[in-house]
């Protein structure tokens, strides 16, 4: 019986001295077109969100619709905020307290605020579901055995973020890393004119087979991607700095400030200039 590496199950145990609770848990929680969460100072606790449907959420890169089987975890001071992008929002959620909580997330490398896509997803709704019988149980010692289900949990989510053979191959390293210096950079400078077919080009990939693959690593296509970067920008000026619609429009890489206002509050639901103002 192959037996792990010593040195790798000391670094995890040690992260876990203490025990794992919730305050609450749900498996299938559904709620209509007009639900909506914001929590502006987060919920005190780690949240994990599995969401089935397509979202609208903010992440630490700002607002972006996401594909299903997204998943986040916010920190206890992390915003909430998120609505379905469906008729119906279907989600599977645990609210997690412990001391060596972040320490545990830290070692796994599990990413904080920020949307991934485990592969596949399907243990989730499972394992929550364990959880939440464990944690509603008379059972001897369930206190302890939800405990071990959370870290059971935060394990396999780390496990499942390892990408596709075919994309994390030796060969296909240096595309990845490209791709992923590509999309800082996006994030950082959002009103360049990026196009597909030129970071196709940088990339030394045809078009079609670079938005693949960028899909494949960040779950959103290219365009969607610089959308959701020029619209975080957006909110960020028209938050910080007293300009018009149209000069936020051209800073964020609109050059038509009538598209940007309908995409703003197509994508935010509200318009500009009344975002800036709820904001003050």
């Amino acid at each position: 019986m192959a037996k792990a590496p010593i040195g790798k199950l000391a670094r995890h145990a040690g992260a876990w001295r203490n025990a794992i609770s919730t305050t609450s848990i749900g498996v299938d929680s559904r709620h209509s077109q007009e639900f909506r969460i914001d929590r502006p100072t987060g919920s005190g606790d780690w949240v994990l969100i599995h969401f089935p449907t397509s979202m609208r959420l903010r992440d630490r890169h700002g607002i972006r619709r996401t594909q299903a089987n997204a998943c986040i975890i916010y920190g206890p001071n992390d915003a909430h905020w998120y609505q379905t992008a469906d008729r119906i929002l279907v989600n599977h959620y645990v609210h997690l307290n412990g001391t060596d909580l972040s320490e545990l997330i830290s070692q796994l490398e599990l990413p904080v605020n920020e949307v991934f896509y485990p592969k596949p997803a399907d243990f989730i709704h499972r394992q929550l579901e364990e959880m939440r019988h464990e944690w509603s149980s008379s059972e001897p010692h369930a206190a302890l055995v939800f405990s071990a289900l959370a870290v059971r949990l935060l394990a396999f989510l780390s496990r499942r973020l390892t990408p596709d053979g075919d994309i994390a191959s030796p060969r296909q390293r240096p595309v990845i890393e490209r791709l992923h210096w590509f999309r800082k950079r996006i994030k950082t400078d959002p009103n360049h004119p990026w196009t597909v077919s030129g970071l196709a080009r940088l990339a030394e990939l045809s078009p079609s087979h670079f938005s693949t693959v960028w899909h494949r690593l960040f779950g959103v296509s290219p365009r969607e991607e610089l959308i959701q970067a020029r619209l975080a920008r957006a909110c960020k000026l028209l938050v910080d700095s007293p300009t018009s619609v149209a000069d936020v429009a051209q800073q964020c890489g609109f050059s038509d400030p009538l598209y940007f206002s309908r995409l703003f509050r197509k994508r935010i639901g509200i318009n500009p200039s009344a975002y800036a103002k709820n904001q003050h």
